[in-house]
């Protein structure tokens, strides 16, 4: 059986993100990634709430203008295990999927 997963919201995804930290380092574009959700989730007053639409849109911004290459990467950092059939990252403010696997 095929799973998939679906990270919805720059939180969720930065929290995905930086539980692989081998990864990230080794590819600089990831890095500057991680680096955005630090400077996204510090300035957040997001505690037992949904951010704001500035962060979601700061986030899609930045994970629209990623190379092909540089998604494929990130769905290689969320395939931990190498069982994923696809992986997505959605983004509430604008109903879009990015499929990276």
């Amino acid at each position: 059986m095929q799973m998939e997963l679906e990270i919805k919201g720059f939180i969720e995804f930065c929290r995905f993100l930086s539980e692989n930290p081998d990864k990230i380092i080794s590819t600089p574009k990831l890095f500057s990634v991680l680096e955005f959700c630090h400077q996204s989730i510090s300035s957040c007053s997001c505690a037992g709430k949904a951010p704001d639409a500035k962060f979601e849109e700061k986030y899609y911004e930045q994970i629209n203008s990623l190379d092909k290459e540089t998604l494929s990467s990130l769905g290689e950092v969320f395939d931990v295990r190498k069982d994923l059939s696809a992986v997505y990252l959605s983004f509430p403010i604008n109903d879009i999927k990015i499929q990276l696997k």
